[in-house]
């Protein structure tokens, strides 16, 4: 599912925005390209060191919504390149998906794991 521009893209540091829906309306996070983890063809692992709205949110059943983009990767109409990943997600504080996430980022009260099942270019 994750093609090879998106895998470059997260080699390239820049703020990384998600986005979930809450009572009160959309809700936006960020994060950085470098701290997001691709595990599978379909699933991102991102580690929470706060994102305790973007986890309750997701817990009342909202998509998420990943923006991430750079400069420094060729897009459609030049230098620099997005895409729209979204999807369910799920927090967890314990097993081996937290345990690999803790052990690169010791600040990490969890990992948020996205299965994303849409992919769009932005640029």
């Amino acid at each position: 599912m994750f093609n090879d521009t998106i895998l470059e893209i997260i080699t390239h540091e820049g703020p990384a925005s998600i986005v979930t829906m809450g009572t009160d309306g959309p809700h936006i996070a960020a994060t950085w390209n470098s701290y997001i983890h691709i595990e599978a063809q379909d699933e991102v692992w991102i580690p929470a060191g706060s994102l305790f709205s973007t986890e309750e949110n997701v817990a009342q059943g909202s998509v998420v919504q990943l923006l991430i983009a750079t400069k420094g990767v060729q897009g459609q109409h030049g230098d620099g390149t997005g895409y729209l990943l979204s999807g369910k997600a799920v927090f967890e504080s314990s097993g081996p998906c937290y345990d690999a996430v803790k052990t690169r980022f010791s600040w990490a009260r969890a990992v948020m794991i996205v299965k994303v099942n849409q992919i769009k270019q932005l640029i």
